[in-house]
Protein backbone atom coordinates (compact mmCIF):
# COMPACT_ATOMS: atom_id res chain seq x y z
CA UNK A 1 0.00 0.00 0.00
CA UNK A 2 1.36 3.39 -0.96
CA UNK A 3 0.26 6.58 0.76
CA UNK A 4 2.03 9.75 -0.45
CA UNK A 5 1.30 12.18 2.38
CA UNK A 6 3.93 14.58 1.01
CA UNK A 7 7.38 14.56 -0.55
CA UNK A 8 8.82 14.35 2.98
CA UNK A 9 6.41 11.64 4.15
CA UNK A 10 5.96 9.01 1.44
CA UNK A 11 4.66 5.91 3.24
CA UNK A 12 4.68 2.35 1.91
CA UNK A 13 3.49 -0.81 3.63
CA UNK A 14 4.44 -4.18 2.12
CA UNK A 15 2.96 -7.54 3.03
CA UNK A 16 5.55 -10.03 4.30
CA UNK A 17 3.93 -13.47 4.11
CA UNK A 18 6.73 -15.12 6.09
CA UNK A 19 5.98 -12.85 9.08
CA UNK A 20 2.24 -12.52 8.39
CA UNK A 21 2.69 -8.77 8.82
CA UNK A 22 2.84 -5.53 6.88
CA UNK A 23 6.21 -3.72 7.03
CA UNK A 24 6.38 0.09 6.94
CA UNK A 25 8.85 2.23 4.96
CA UNK A 26 9.38 5.95 4.27
CA UNK A 27 10.45 6.73 0.69
CA UNK A 28 11.64 3.14 0.33
CA UNK A 29 13.70 3.17 3.54
CA UNK A 30 12.54 0.75 6.28
CA UNK A 31 10.91 2.54 9.23
CA UNK A 32 12.96 1.29 12.19
CA UNK A 33 11.99 1.11 15.84
CA UNK A 34 14.39 1.81 18.72
CA UNK A 35 15.32 -1.89 18.91
CA UNK A 36 16.32 -1.87 15.21
CA UNK A 37 13.35 -3.92 13.98
CA UNK A 38 11.12 -2.62 11.20
CA UNK A 39 7.69 -1.23 12.10
CA UNK A 40 5.19 -4.05 11.47
CA UNK A 41 1.43 -4.51 11.82
CA UNK A 42 -0.97 -7.43 11.48
CA UNK A 43 -3.71 -5.05 10.29
CA UNK A 44 -3.70 -1.71 8.47
CA UNK A 45 -6.74 0.51 8.60
CA UNK A 46 -6.53 3.44 6.16
CA UNK A 47 -9.26 6.01 6.80
CA UNK A 48 -9.81 8.89 4.39
CA UNK A 49 -10.56 11.91 6.60
CA UNK A 50 -11.21 15.63 6.25
CA UNK A 51 -8.20 17.77 7.21
CA UNK A 52 -7.45 21.45 7.65
CA UNK A 53 -4.47 23.56 8.65
CA UNK A 54 -4.33 24.68 12.26
CA UNK A 55 -2.92 27.89 13.70
CA UNK A 56 0.29 26.30 15.06
CA UNK A 57 3.57 26.29 13.18
CA UNK A 58 4.88 22.78 12.62
CA UNK A 59 8.43 23.62 11.54
CA UNK A 60 10.92 26.43 10.96
CA UNK A 61 9.83 26.76 7.31
CA UNK A 62 6.44 28.11 8.42
CA UNK A 63 4.27 25.09 7.64
CA UNK A 64 1.14 24.88 9.74
CA UNK A 65 0.08 21.77 11.65
CA UNK A 66 -2.50 19.54 9.96
CA UNK A 67 -5.69 18.98 11.93
CA UNK A 68 -7.83 15.90 11.39
CA UNK A 69 -11.59 15.54 11.72
CA UNK A 70 -11.90 12.14 13.43
CA UNK A 71 -15.69 11.98 13.39
CA UNK A 72 -18.18 11.49 10.58
CA UNK A 73 -17.67 8.92 7.85
CA UNK A 74 -15.63 8.27 4.75
CA UNK A 75 -13.95 5.68 2.56
CA UNK A 76 -11.56 3.14 4.02
CA UNK A 77 -9.27 0.31 3.07
CA UNK A 78 -8.46 -2.46 5.55
CA UNK A 79 -5.44 -4.66 4.87
CA UNK A 80 -5.17 -7.99 6.66
CA UNK A 81 -3.74 -11.38 5.73
CA UNK A 82 -2.35 -9.97 2.48
CA UNK A 83 -5.78 -8.88 1.18
CA UNK A 84 -7.47 -5.48 0.84
CA UNK A 85 -11.07 -4.82 1.86
CA UNK A 86 -12.70 -1.55 0.82
CA UNK A 87 -15.62 0.04 2.57
CA UNK A 88 -16.71 2.91 4.81
CA UNK A 89 -15.75 4.05 8.30
CA UNK A 90 -18.24 5.77 10.62
CA UNK A 91 -17.64 7.46 13.96
CA UNK A 92 -20.48 9.65 15.26
CA UNK A 93 -18.51 11.12 18.18
CA UNK A 94 -15.11 10.91 19.86
CA UNK A 95 -16.37 8.83 22.78
CA UNK A 96 -17.27 5.76 20.74
CA UNK A 97 -15.41 3.32 18.51
CA UNK A 98 -15.10 3.59 14.75
CA UNK A 99 -17.31 1.20 12.77
CA UNK A 100 -15.58 -0.46 9.79
CA UNK A 101 -18.03 -1.73 7.17
CA UNK A 102 -17.15 -3.49 3.90
CA UNK A 103 -18.62 -2.39 0.59
CA UNK A 104 -21.05 -5.33 0.78
CA UNK A 105 -22.40 -4.03 4.14
CA UNK A 106 -20.74 -6.60 6.40
CA UNK A 107 -18.63 -5.54 9.42
CA UNK A 108 -14.89 -5.81 8.85
CA UNK A 109 -13.08 -7.87 11.46
CA UNK A 110 -9.37 -7.60 12.18
CA UNK A 111 -6.74 -10.26 12.68
CA UNK A 112 -5.43 -10.82 16.20
CA UNK A 113 -2.33 -8.69 16.73
CA UNK A 114 -1.45 -5.05 16.45
CA UNK A 115 -3.31 -2.64 14.18
CA UNK A 116 -1.87 0.49 12.59
CA UNK A 117 -4.23 3.25 11.53
CA UNK A 118 -3.27 5.67 8.76
CA UNK A 119 -5.36 8.84 8.39
CA UNK A 120 -5.26 9.82 4.72
CA UNK A 121 -6.32 13.39 3.94
CA UNK A 122 -9.21 13.64 1.47
CA UNK A 123 -7.77 13.84 -2.05
CA UNK A 124 -4.68 11.76 -1.22
CA UNK A 125 -4.31 8.80 -3.55
CA UNK A 126 -4.17 5.52 -1.63
CA UNK A 127 -2.73 2.86 -3.92
CA UNK A 128 -3.12 -0.80 -3.04
CA UNK A 129 -1.21 -3.40 -5.05
CA UNK A 130 -1.61 -7.15 -4.97
CA UNK A 131 0.31 -8.84 -2.17
CA UNK A 132 3.07 -11.27 -3.13
CA UNK A 133 2.05 -14.91 -3.07
CA UNK A 134 2.78 -16.90 0.08
CA UNK A 135 6.10 -18.71 0.15
CA UNK A 136 6.11 -22.12 -1.46
CA UNK A 137 5.92 -24.96 0.98
CA UNK A 138 7.84 -28.04 0.15
CA UNK A 139 6.82 -31.41 1.39
CA UNK A 140 9.72 -33.76 1.82
CA UNK A 141 9.40 -36.83 -0.31
CA UNK A 142 10.92 -40.16 0.44
CA UNK A 143 12.35 -42.46 -2.12
CA UNK A 144 12.45 -46.15 -1.34
CA UNK A 145 16.02 -47.35 -0.99
CA UNK A 146 16.88 -50.82 -2.24
CA UNK A 147 19.16 -52.76 0.01
CA UNK A 148 21.03 -55.96 -0.61
CA UNK A 149 20.46 -58.77 1.74
CA UNK A 150 23.39 -59.32 4.04
CA UNK A 151 24.61 -62.66 5.18
CA UNK A 152 25.86 -63.52 8.57
CA UNK A 153 28.43 -65.97 7.31
CA UNK A 154 31.67 -65.12 5.62
CA UNK A 155 32.02 -66.03 1.92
Amino acid sequence: MHLPFSSASDVTWKWDPTRSAYLRSYAGVPDKLVDGSQTAAANLVILTVPTSYGPWLENSEGAHEVEVTATGSGPLVVLRNGIAITGTWTRPDLTGPTALVASDGTPITLQPGNTWEELAPQGTAVTVAAAPPPPATTVPTTTPVKTRPTSTTAP
